[in-house]
């Protein structure tokens, strides 16, 4: 992904080695063990095929604060997470010998990994099973991907 395709309220960080790749791996990272299974396949993957993964960590927007109260703890929570994540993206690309890209954007996931497969060109999206009861309604990461993209998803448990 090119920097200056990477969308407003974005923080970046770059791992591995450098290198020009034919392939790309897009994958979503946010703590969870679902996630984190999908990060690591797609270092898996982008091991074995000589492929770059870029990974991205999509914040909620955080709600409008009217009181001024909130906003600045829900910023610091985001902030940590991506910090602990970072290194947790840093190892797996040292790890596999693997060039990365972690971004933080805001936005919904599902949203967040479509617009950034779309811009780096990605081969592939890997994100993990959804455990929230709540996308029983409004469906799951991973389906909406699959529904809206024509790259292939591989949802990983």
């Amino acid at each position: 992904m090119a920097d200056e395709d990477v969308p407003l309220h974005t923080e970046l960080r770059r791992f591995g080695p450098i290198g020009d790749r034919e392939l790309t791996i897009v994958t979503g990272a946010d703590g969870t063990p679902s996630s984190m299974n999908a990060c690591r396949q797609a270092f898996i993957l982008a091991a074995r095929q000589s492929a770059a993964v870029t990974a991205v960590y999509a914040a909620d927007h955080p709600p409008i604060d009217l009181l001024g109260s909130g906003i600045d703890v829900e910023h610091e929570a985001q902030a940590a997470t991506f910090a602990e994540l970072t290194e947790d993206i840093r190892a797996l690309a040292e790890e596999h010998a693997v060039p990365a890209t972690f971004a933080l954007v805001h936005g919904d996931a599902a949203t967040v990994l479509a617009e950034t497969a779309d811009q780096c060109g990605a081969d592939i999206v890997v994100v993990g099973r959804s455990t929230h009861i709540g996308h029983r309604i409004v469906g799951a990461v991973g389906a909406r991907l699959a529904r809206v993209g024509h790259w292939p998803v591989l949802i990983v448990p």
